[in-house]
């Protein structure tokens, strides 16, 4: 049997994987949801005990270490700075906010790494305070201390009001800001997995022609003119590829398994499934092959050994009642024809 890596098992169905996640990693998707409660749900009593108890002030503090805490808080302390890195602000009246400290602007960060002198700068001060008398941007101040293309995206962000609502933090990596285990495991693997590749969507056409639900009986992806099993898992460039990418072969094993395959596909043509495992595929066309499947064991310990055998005819033909009997022997290993 071909063992196939836990890691690769672990991709994406769409990048060639069976989809499991790693354990280890679904743990911290599941710290980082805890973490991600004590910033969003100021008001449940958890996060207010929890707060007083640790000395939290700061919204989002740059850390939570703390020399005496539970197993849990150590654990949280650990995956803090990613979780901070992946948080943002969403913007409602621009009172808890800070304008320069806090990331409130997709894909810039904070402001404060976007100005080289902040001397004269009041870093405490909020979002709101980037507001004119008139409900817009103050942009002859932000022309000031910012370049254009930050300017721009802060443009795009409706200005604080007092109608709507207080500022929330929100998942960044999310398109609606809303926290998902699923989303938190994405990105912290993502970059670890393989490109995503459309091979694996197309290897099963054959499949659908055989089904009726295909139109056409060509190959979608090389243009050959018919698509059988061998073409698919074989012939095809595409196949070939996704073959030599993911297992190593060596000159004697593409031999042996294109023979396989192709004694296989015969037997096929002639109506006959194997429901035997063989190493070697044999021709029984004529009625007067016969097939004997062996195996064996050995205990190392005591250094006895045993193997056996059984003998079918094609078709389901039995044998006679007295083929059974001893085709080998010697001290350690003794083999048997028995009756199909």
């Amino acid at each position: 049997m071909s063992l196939v890596g836990w890691d690769s098992i672990c991709q994406p169905r769409s990048r060639g994987g069976l989809g499991l996640r790693q354990l280890n990693d679904q743990n911290m998707s599941f710290l980082m949801k805890i973490g991600f409660g004590l910033l969003s749900k100021n008001s449940a009593l958890r996060v207010r005990v929890l707060r007083d108890k640790y000395g939290w002030k700061e919204q989002i503090p740059d850390s939570i270490k703390r020399n005496q805490c539970s197993h849990l808080w150590r654990a949280l302390s650990k995956i803090w700075p990613t979780l901070r890195e992946h948080l943002t602000w969403a913007i409602g009246d621009g009172t808890r906010v800070r304008c320069w400290k806090d990331p409130w602007i997709p894909g810039i960060g904070t402001l404060i790494s976007k100005i080289l002198f902040f001397s004269n700068l009041d870093l405490d001060c909020v979002v709101r305070d980037l507001v004119n008398s008139d409900g817009c941007w103050n942009l002859e101040l932000l022309r000031v201390w910012l370049p254009e293309y930050v300017i721009k995206k802060i443009i795009s962000i409706p200005p604080p009001h007092p109608d709507a609502g207080s500022d929330k933090v929100i998942w960044a990596q999310s398109t609606t800001g809303a926290f998902s285990i699923r989303s938190v495991y994405w990105t912290l693997k993502e970059n670890t997995w393989s490109p995503k590749e459309d091979n694996w969507k197309h290897i099963s056409r054959y499949q659908e022609c055989m089904r009726g639900i295909g139109q056409s009986n060509a190959c979608a992806l090389c243009g050959h003119e018919f698509e059988d099993m061998i073409h698919v898992l074989r012939d095809c460039p595409t196949a070939k590829d996704v073959w030599m990418h993911n297992i190593s072969w060596s000159t004697t094993e593409v031999v042996k398994v294109s023979i396989n395959w192709a004694r296989q596909f015969e037997l096929n043509l002639n109506g006959y499934k194997s429901h035997t495992i063989h190493t070697y595929h044999v021709n029984i066309i004529e009625n007067t092959w016969v097939i004997m499947s062996t195996d064996g064991a050995v205990a190392r310990d005591a250094g006895h050994a045993a193997a056996g055998g059984v003998i079918r005819y094609p078709f389901c033909r039995s044998l006679e009642p007295e083929a059974k009997r001893t085709i080998g022997l010697n001290q350690r290993v003794i083999a048997y024809i028995e009756e199909s």
